[in-house]
């Protein structure tokens, strides 16, 4: 089971950094999620943040995507590695972190952080990625993306609150939910709607009060197979 929570020095800084943890044992694996247990760990997470990110934070709307496919690609080809493919792949949720007014400048920001769907796997992936080849902290060296310029970094993300309050927007949507689990729906929904028919079969032949009556109803009801065994019993 997966849920979100701050790591222990941001609890001890008071700083608006969350991520994925393993409830169990409390490590992080917010790489890649499914849907059931991405959705249910955000749907029990409560945004208690009360301390503004150090930073100003740019989100790539769903309007903006769907208007312009070629800008959704370029932002996948930006945070994934030639090793992967992207033609399956959607993005759910993107966000820019700005520093040194690096928005205002070039209109892209330092870092992003970013939820892909993979139709193939039906994997939520999460990850980050950046202008810059080394990430600041520990120095660790980042992927080179498909574009130059651009570098990956698949470590388990931290991002603000406001970054988890809008995926979670997003995931308690329709147009989140993987095609198979909209299947799994919809097959649930087909096989009401046959046990609610059989129902209703058996109410109707209570109120038969006549053979022409039992006779008329099978004529409606009955299947075409279950007609022709019929006729092979008389």
């Amino acid at each position: 089971m997966l849920e979100i929570d701050k790591a222990r020095k941001y609890k001890d800084t008071n700083h608006n950094a969350w991520s994925l943890f393993i409830k169990t044992n409390h490590r992080c694996n917010n790489r890649k999620a499914t849907y059931p247990d991405l959705k249910l760990a955000l749907d029990n997470w409560t945004n208690t943040e009360q301390f503004k990110y150090d930073c100003p934070l740019y989100f790539i709307q769903d309007k903006d995507k769907d208007k312009d496919k070629d800008k959704e690609r370029e932002y996948l080809e930006k945070s994934t590695t030639k090793k992967e493919q992207i033609d399956d792949k959607e993005i759910i949720c993107l966000m820019g972190q700005d520093w040194s007014n690096e928005y205002d400048t070039t209109g892209e920001c330092m870092w992003y952080k970013i939820v892909i769907y993979d139709k193939i796997t039906n994997y939520y992936y999460l990850r980050s990625f950046a202008k810059t080849p080394f990430r600041s902290g520990d120095k660790k060296p980042l992927e080179p993306s498909r574009i130059e310029g651009w570098y990956v970094d698949y470590s388990t993300i931290s991002a603000p609150a406001e970054f988890w309050v809008k995926l979670k927007d997003i995931m308690n949507t329709d147009s989140a939910e993987p095609i198979e689990t909209i299947q799994k729906k919809n097959s649930f929904i087909v096989v009401d709607k046959k046990e609610e028919k059989e129902k209703q079969f058996w109410k109707d032949l209570k109120d038969i009060h006549d053979r022409k009556e039992f006779i008329e109803v099978l004529r409606k009801e009955l299947s075409d197979e279950e007609i022709y065994y019929l006729c092979e019993k008389i």
